[in-house]
């Protein structure tokens, strides 16, 4: 009896280890294949170009600004959210950004929402947070704050499966905003941004890649990482994020590569996969790292001469948020990236605006900090640093035209 226990339980064992082995052999990633990857870093370079050719009288320009901002989302998933919108209006949330929405060349957004007329998600009962937003409404306030570029690399892209992303990409493509880090395939979904600028008598190439790191969840259960014949967001392994931005690297030596992951868990600081992704993406060539995913903004590190902002936080995020019951500050950031030319060379620098995001304080009107949270987000960032000394003598304070920030060196370019 005790043998046949025994030969019964060896045999489970090797079941269980052939389908453990079946399983991840037949989810497992490999990097995209070189040539194919690069000749679409190509063709996305060659339409930038072609793009700034085109408007060359329009776009030369003494000085750029690029604005980065986090998570984004209408919320009429949420509860009452659609009685809300349509008692305040679209433009309600966004009021009191507006300053800092107009005062950017480009402004790109985590959009964490599928647009989609469909009612019900494949993942309805199984999945925690389904969010979904209206194709027109949502695009059109979009558009109108000008805000014309989206990461799809997240957490709720796939809410309603692929059929979900297609109707996301159409309502996207419908009024012309630019949409990256998702597609029908594989190959699509890794597509970065670019974009090419004529700053004085001088090029800025600007790439700026998404991915949403690696769960198991998503991959396994949901289905949400896009395969060779299946779409889905850019899955980012370790692996598969250093790969595609050392291929981008080798096919542009001089261009600005901003890495735009997606990843952390909601209402905490960074995470060590967070840390080992984050030097990675800059040891493969990134030349900034920005993230989103928290809710919350995370610490800010300066990594072999490049900084990495591990999460901005919200933008406009219509759910009521946990702030308050996970004993978590309130705050989040919009980046602007400025790039001017001076001397011979092109500096950069991060002018970071702290956003109070508490929606049941603000009744969902997000706004810019006063002086005294501005100062509170500054000692926050330095309390969490990991190099505190070295943010302490780089993180400058000021106010402009659009409110109070903090000031960061990016770098100087020569090309």
């Amino acid at each position: 009896m005790k043998k046949k226990l025994v030969v019964g339980t060896i045999l489970a064992i090797v079941f269980l280890i052939a389908s453990l082995s079946f399983w991840v052999s037949k989810w497992q990633w490999f990097p995209l294949k070189n040539q194919a990857y690069q000749t679409l870093i190509q063709s996305e370079i060659e339409k930038a170009s072609h793009l700034a050719r085109e408007h060359s009288s329009e776009r030369m320009q003494r000085d750029l600004r690029v604005l980065f901002v986090g998570d984004t989302s209408f919320g009429e998933s949420y509860l009452d959210g659609v009685d809300f919108l349509e008692a305040k209006g679209y433009d309600y949330n966004l009021e009191k950004l507006t300053p800092l929405l107009r005062q950017a060349d480009l402004v790109i957004a985590n959009l964490e929402t599928p647009l989609v007329h469909l009612t019900t998600s494949p993942f309805a009962g199984w999945k925690k947070y389904i969010h979904s937003s209206n194709p027109c409404k949502a695009t059109k306030t979009l558009k109108n704050h000008n805000i014309c570029a989206v990461s799809l690399a997240n957490n709720h892209t796939m809410d309603y499966g692929v059929e979900g992303m297609r109707q996301t990409l159409e309502a996207l493509e419908k009024r012309n905003i630019a949409w990256f880090g998702a597609g029908t395939n594989e190959l699509q979904a890794s597509a970065p941004l670019v974009r090419d600028f004529i700053i004085g008598q001088k090029r800025f190439r600007l790439v700026v890649v998404a991915g949403f790191e690696h769960r198991w969840d998503y991959r396994l259960a949901y289905g949400f990482y896009a395969k060779k014949g299946r779409g889905g967001v850019n899955g980012w392994t370790r692996r598969r994020a250093v790969d595609q931005i050392r291929q981008i690297r080798q096919v542009d030596q001089h261009a600005f590569i901003v890495a735009f992951p997606h990843w952390g868990r909601n209402y905490r600081f960074k995470t060590e996969a967070q840390t080992k992704l984050a030097h990675a993406l800059i040891d493969a060539g990134a030349d900034l790292v920005m993230g989103h995913g928290s809710h919350i903004l995370q610490e800010i590190e300066h990594y072999r001469g490049r900084c990495i902002l591990y999460s901005l936080g919200n933008f406009v995020f219509n759910s009521p948020g946990r702030y308050q019951k996970e004993s978590v500050h309130p705050f989040s950031l919009a980046a602007r990236l400025e790039v001017s030319e001076q001397a011979d060379v092109l500096a950069l620098t991060l002018r970071l605006y702290p956003i109070f995001s508490d929606n049941l304080i603000t009744n969902y009107q997000p706004y810019l900090v006063t002086t005294e949270q501005r100062n509170t987000v500054q000692r926050i960032l330095l309390e969490h640093s990991p190099k505190p000394a070295y943010l302490q003598h780089e993180l400058s304070v000021g106010e402009d035209e659009v409110g109070k920030f903090l000031a960061l060196k990016v770098g100087t370019l020569h090309n």
